[in-house]
């Protein structure tokens, strides 16, 4: 028999709201960082990282990055932040959540550095002309910094943590 546990803080992770996340395996050690406006909200875009579908890109990378030919996850740590309820994070254009995504992930990048951490972040990203929007650069450091807060815990106890940055 095989039991799985989850704990969700919040039933509006589930709603079609923009979002930035973050996604932690301890085994095998990787880390992603993403956005989404899924309809099924963020709970519904973990799902697919973790299924046998297309939009698994997470478990793609994970055996990519561990040369791995099937990847069986655990202790899955996923953390959703809701982006402002504006039209231009919520509509169907991806481009000022893309923004926040690759400033999440150079802000995310500089604690990492900065607290001599390895991070096994497998996931890709693009600065786009809005990146640098001071809003958008003050809203993805804030992010970031919750992030790193929750997940440096993580980190610090897992015995790949101090891998190189890729």
């Amino acid at each position: 028999m095989n039991c799985v546990t989850a704990r969700i803080d919040n039933s509006s992770i589930g709603l079609p709201r923009g979002y930035v996340y973050l996604i932690f395996s301890r085994f095998p050690n990787a880390l992603y960082i993403g956005q989404t406006r899924s309809e099924l909200g963020a709970l519904g875009r973990l799902s697919q990282h973790l299924s046998q579908t297309d939009s698994n890109t997470f478990l793609k990378r994970v055996a990519q990055r561990h040369r791995l030919d099937d990847v069986t996850l655990s202790d899955i740590v996923f953390l959703a932040i809701d982006l402002p309820r504006e039209k231009r994070f919520e509509g169907p254009s991806s481009e000022y959540r893309e923004a926040i995504e690759g400033a999440v992930h150079l802000s995310f990048l500089k604690h990492i550095c900065h607290k001599g951490l390895g991070a096994p972040l497998v996931s890709n990203y693009r600065i786009n002309g809005y990146s640098r929007h001071a809003e958008i650069e003050a809203l993805a450091e804030d992010i970031a910094r919750f992030f790193f807060h929750e997940i440096t815990p993580h980190l610090s106890h897992s015995s790949a943590s101090r891998s190189a940055l890729e």
